[in-house]
């Protein structure tokens, strides 16, 4: 390869790849929709994480009715009834998108040595939603506010005040997950390149 990038800081570090924010577009058919409104929402993976997914989902679902949390490859002896928990229902990503665009706060629950944002942190951002996450990392990103981000270890510390709140979320977006600004990057050394010969 010529390049190589990483939206993750450990594997940049490791591997001496170039940073770049995970790509995400805004798509045209997301729209509201009141059938599937919901004040919380997650959809991800049980691996590596279950336990912390059903700890911290028990805590919101206790105090906050219409979550939606859908968490794939559960056995099923690990499958625990808890309010607002769909076990081992994938949905399709145009699906997972319109739920992201139509709830008050996104879940970001990460693997405990990822370093880099995954999607949810995009589709809150672009969509305008709250953010409640694991990933204390984004501290040190340039679009972290803590107005509307809010970061935990585990359910003891999570914020339940700020999942129930009602606020006007406005990142005021500038284009940092847009796939064009690789390619800009990409043409950059390119240009560099042929200057320098």
């Amino acid at each position: 390869f010529d390049y190589a990038f990483s939206f993750d800081d450990g594997d940049c570090e490791r591997y001496n790849m170039e940073k770049f924010y995970t790509c995400f577009s805004v798509p045209s058919d997301v729209y509201e929709d009141d059938s599937i409104k919901c004040k919380a929402y997650f959809v991800g993976s049980g691996v590596g994480r279950l336990d912390l997914l059903k700890r911290i989902f028990e805590k919101i679902s206790s105090e906050l009715n219409e979550c939606k949390f859908y968490i794939t490859e559960v056995s099923n002896e690990e499958m625990q009834p808890i309010p607002g928990i769909v076990y081992n229902s994938p949905i399709p990503f145009s699906q997972e998108i319109q739920m992201a665009y139509n709830t008050n706060c996104i879940i970001e629950v990460v693997k405990q040595k990822q370093k880099g944002i995954s999607l949810r942190v995009c589709e809150a951002i672009l969509f305008n939603k709250k953010l409640l996450t694991n990933n204390k990392n984004i501290k040190l990103l340039p679009f972290y506010d803590e107005r509307y981000m809010s970061i935990f270890s585990n359910e003891s510390d999570l914020d339940i005040d700020f999942v129930k709140s009602e606020i006007d979320v406005q990142y005021n977006y500038c284009g940092e997950f847009s796939p064009v600004r690789i390619l800009d990057s990409i043409m950059k050394k390119e240009q560099s390149h042929r200057d320098f010969q």
